[in-house]
């Protein structure tokens, strides 16, 4: 059994750290700077910070977060399938199961 080297989750954003929040010390991940002067720099680095710690947290436990690409398209599939002929509350659900995945 592979185990993960990467710090465990939930990890948090904190001013310029991303930091893991599974413990009573908290523990810093990552500290980032902007490389580019003024304000929209650091707006980008921070939403850059808390895009990761969103994608971390919602991997927390996915063995192989790179077959999150290959589920979509295989729920898709599925959803195109159910739509030609099974009934349309089942597609439906699917459907809407398939849009939260991919952020809509």
């Amino acid at each position: 059994m592979m185990t993960s080297k990467h710090t465990p989750g939930k990890w948090v954003q904190s001013g310029n750290r991303i930091v893991s929040d599974n413990d009573d010390s908290t523990t810093a991940v990552v500290q980032f700077e902007d490389s580019r002067e003024g304000f929209a720099g650091i707006v980008e680095a921070q939403a850059n910070a808390a895009r990761i710690v969103e994608c971390v947290n919602a991997c927390e436990g996915i063995k192989n977060p790179a077959a999150l690409k290959e589920l979509l398209l295989i729920v898709e599939q599925t959803k195109n399938h159910l739509a030609q002929g099974y009934g349309v509350p089942k597609w439906l659900v699917l459907a809407k199961a398939l849009a939260a995945l991919e952020g809509k």
